[in-house]
Parts: C-alpha cells; sequence; structure tokens
C-alpha cells in the first residue's frame, strides 16, 4: 500500500518527542525514520528550509506518544492536493450557519489548487444560489468559466466551513460578480481558540518606552502572543517589549503596535554561535478591535488548510 505525502510544516514536529513518522524529501529518499527525536528548534526550521514530507493524514496512523510499529518504508507517493468532504456536516447549511454579507470566500479548483481566489459574499437566497463578488487577478478582472466547478472556504465565528459550487454566470454590469450554484453540502469544521499558526512576518521589536527598535521576525502567531526571531538579544525574562507589524486583513495592511511580555527565551547555544535569539512572548494587553482582526487573519488562516 503507497504512502502518500504532505509537505512537512513547523508545527508538525515537537522538540524532544520522538517523530510519529518517517521523513523524507521531494525524490521520495527516506531521510529520517520513525522515532528519530528532534532536540532543537534550528533542527526543526532546518528541516522546513530543506522542503521535506511526512505521510498524509490518511496514511499515518501514529500520534505523539503512541508511535506505531514499522519502519516506513514503503514507496511513498504525494499525495494530490485534499478535496472537501463528499459527505458534508448534517444539518449544517449556508443559511443556518448565518452567512454573513462581506464574509471573505476563498475559490480554488482541482486544476489549480494553490492558486486561490478571495471574494466576498454579498448575499444568497436559501436552496436556490450565491452571489459574491469577481475575483481580480494583477488588479483586473480574472477570467472565470461559467459551468466551471469551485471548491470554496470561509471562515465566521470561530468556525471553518467548505463546500462545493459551480458557477452559473459571471456578470460584469452593474458590477463585477459571480452567481454560484447553492451548495448541497456543507462541511463545517470548528477552530480552536488556542491555535497557534506558523507565520513568516517581518516586523520591528524593541523594549517598551526605548525609540530603538531592531528588525526581526515573527516565527509563529496565537491570540495570546507570538515568537521572536532576531539577530540581537531581545530581552530578558519577564522584560516588557514593543513590536510592530502589518497584516492583510481582507487585503488591507493593517498596522500592530503590541506590547509583549517575555516569557521565554529559547535561544540554545548554537544559535547564539550563529547570531540568533528566540523569546516566546505573551500579548501584555491586546486593544479589543487589534484582537478582533488578529483573530480574524489567523482563523482565516487556519481555514485556508481545512
Amino acid at each position: 500500500m503507497p504512502v502518500y505525502l504532505s509537505p512537512l510544516r513547523i508545527h508538525d514536529v515537537r522538540i524532544g518527542q520522538p517523530l510519529p513518522w518517517p521523513v523524507y524529501d521531494r525524490s521520495r529518499k527516506l531521510l529520517l525514520r520513525q522515532g528519530f527525536v528532534v532536540e532543537s528548534m534550528s533542527q526543526i526550521e532546518r528541516l522546513i528550509e530543506i522542503g521535506l514530507f511526512r505521510p498524509a493524514e490518511e496514511s499515518t496512523t501514529g500520534a505523539y506518544g503512541a508511535i506505531p510499529e514499522g519502519g516506513g518504508e514503503e514507496e511513498p507517493t504525494f499525495a494530490a492536493p485534499g478535496k472537501f468532504s463528499d459527505t458534508g456536516t448534517p444539518g449544517v447549511t449556508i443559511a443556518n450557519a448565518k452567512f454573513e454579507v462581506g464574509m471573505a470566500v476563498q475559490l480554488s479548483t482541482d486544476g489549480f489548487p494553490e492558486e486561490r481566489n478571495v471574494v466576498k459574499l454579498v448575499g444568497f437566497l436559501d436552496k436556490e444560489s450565491i452571489i459574491v463578488t469577481h475575483p481580480l487577478k494583477d488588479g483586473a478582472i480574472a477570467y472565470i468559466k461559467e459551468g466551471k466547478e469551485y471548491h470554496c472556504r470561509a471562515f465566521q465565528k470561530r468556525n471553518a466551513y467548505s463546500f462545493n459550487t459551480v458557477v452559473l454566470k459571471s456578470q460584469l454590469a452593474p458590477f463585477p460578480y459571480l452567481h454560484l450554484s447553492y451548495p448541497a453540502k456543507v462541511t463545517l469544521m470548528p477552530v480552536r481558540k488556542s491555535s497557534r499558526i506558523p507565520v513568516e512576518i517581518i516586523a520591528a521589536v524593541g523594549l517598551k518606552g526605548r525609540l530603538a527598535r531592531v528588525p526581526c521576525l515573527i516565527r509563529d502567531l496565537s491570540l495570546s502572543g507570538m515568537l521572536i526571531q532576531s539577530t540581537e538579544q531581545l530581552g530578558e525574562k519577564e522584560a516588557i517589549l514593543s513590536v510592530a507589524f502589518r497584516l492583510a486583513i481582507d487585503a488591507t495592511p493593517t498596522l500592530f503596535e503590541l506590547d509583549l511580555v517575555v516569557r521565554n527565551n529559547m535561544t540554545g547555544d548554537n544559535d547564539k554561535n550563529k547570531g540568533i535569539y528566540r523569546a516566546g512572548c505573551e500579548f501584555e494587553q491586546l486593544d479589543p478591535e487589534l484582537r478582533r482582526m488578529l483573530e480574524l487573519y489567523i482563523y482565516r488562516e487556519i481555514a485556508q488548510d481545512t
């Protein structure tokens, strides 16, 4: 039975715990056997940078703390892009999920799964059809073929939704919009409040109350805090930092200026020799509006991978 592979991501690996699956390179060569123990964040980052693969969920029976038997020596096969559930979630429809006008909906196809068009919901008629804005590409109206099936993802109120639809009509007047078929089945996936996402966000950070800031990289992000990487020591434990960065919320860059408390210096000796410093930080206080936008960004990123 073939082993289907999916790209290795930073949150797939846990420091100090055995790998619950083998790891392969792009040529399907086995590089790390199941049970190998990753000992530092720098090891994880090197694995990610190389571009490695692990068995996809469908072929993985193991989990951290419960390593299955077997050496993982089967010939691996790269998995086709994941499809939405054919069964849907019983009782869930766009109407009773109360999709809000203006919510973002992501469109993709089987042929080009990585090409994701983001549109906004204009409205819907229960059991009849949906209207969304027409997607843009490089600032111009994207070509959308009528009769083509699209996979849709959306996020609302800490739930990720997915469904299939067909383009009934592509209209340019009175404004550019798509008329879509009403989905017969909708899949709902609750998203955990504590979810942390891997990111690479360029930011500037410094001690609170001081003007001087240094460039840094935000490596992961949650509603409670973030992991920051810099070429300078960021501060001792319990130090208060100020960080500034921008996130695209609904395609509009939003400036975030937040105060952080250093909870954990995660820099190893190896990293210090390379001039790399990492700090796990917790938000000191989060403005309700910024929290709402941060929540929207995090959960929509999660929804893209469901």
